[in-house]
């Protein structure tokens, strides 16, 4: 049996409650309060995911993505962010992130998420 992924969650706002509590069902979940927060952990320890709020205490989902490539850090951002719309996704897409999510965060939208994540890093791992 495979284990379960090792995900971050940088939190921002109510809405990441939701997304806590059904990624613990499905993952280890580790939290942290904003961008130099996450980007210290990431930096300290491997892990298969990352969900981050559209925006950060310290900046925004942007500002992370840029960070993470700017540092060599090479893990799938999904965004989260309570109003998401065609719009929004496009923008995340064209910034870098491999996904973003709109509520309601139900355990199979979040189970679906994982398993393209754990898919796509398994396709890496092949390649490399």
């Amino acid at each position: 049996m495979e284990s379960k992924p090792k995900v971050l969650v940088v939190v921002g706002g109510r809405e990441c409650e939701c997304l806590q509590a059904n990624l613990q069902e499905l993952s280890q979940v580790v939290v942290a309060s904003g961008l130099e927060e996450a980007l210290g952990k990431l930096r300290s320890e491997r892990y298969d995911a990352v969900f981050s709020a559209w925006e950060l205490q310290g900046g925004t989902w942007s500002d992370f993505v840029s960070s993470l490539r700017e540092q060599g850090i090479h893990v799938p951002a999904i965004v989260y962010y309570h109003c998401a719309g065609e719009a929004e996704w496009m923008k995340a897409l064209d910034g870098g992130a491999f996904d973003l999510l709109a509520p309601p965060f139900d355990k199979y939208k979040l189970a679906v998420v994982l398993e393209h994540v754990m898919a796509s890093r398994r396709g890496l791992a092949a390649v490399a």
